[in-house]
């Protein structure tokens, strides 16, 4: 009889305790979304645009500024949404687009980077988001040697490949 108590109070307690965890959730999942919406767009002004423009803003309100597409990935082949976001100059002409995107294949998992495109397609900066690669070996991505690597790069010109296929990017 005793166990069939522990049972139910257990049980009691595991429902009231991820009841809790849903409330919890429901309070604070928009927050954190939005919280990591003002990381990015400082990240973009900070780490990838880094001043190569006098007047360049991004407006505040990330639903005004971001555009999310379905594309095909070229590692997977798997359809993912990508998040675009425009900078734009003081007369309202966007002079900059930021790429949002999530590399599922990394060694230790996801990784997420902003990639700085002008109107010309050339890459004019980027920065790593979040990243579970190794510390001291594959969390060299964050270093500028590596990141610097893209600077003035387009995918038209098809000389985005590492060293190992015949391009000029250390990996």
């Amino acid at each position: 009889m005793s166990i069939i108590r522990f049972i139910i109070t257990m049980a009691l307690l595991c429902g009231a305790a991820a009841g809790f965890l849903a409330f919890v959730n429901s309070k604070t999942s928009k927050i954190i979304e939005a919280n990591k919406q003002k990381e990015a767009l400082k990240a973009v002004m900070d780490r990838v645009i880094k001043g190569q423009f006098t007047d360049v803003s991004i407006s505040s309100n990330p639903d005004s500024i971001c555009v999310y597409k379905k594309v095909k990935d070229r590692e997977t082949g798997v359809e993912k949404t990508v998040r675009f976001i425009d900078a734009k100059n003081g007369q309202g002409r966007t002079v900059v687009q930021v790429v949002e995107n999530v590399s599922t294949i990394g060694y230790g998992g996801p990784i997420s980077i902003l990639v700085g495109i002008d109107s010309t397609g050339r890459i004019i900066g980027s920065t790593v988001l979040s990243h579970t690669e190794t510390p001291g070996l594959g969390d060299q991505l964050l270093d500028d040697w590596f990141l610097k690597q893209f600077i003035g790069r387009t995918a038209d010109s098809g000389d985005i490949k590492i060293t190992k296929f015949g391009g000029n990017i250390e990996s």
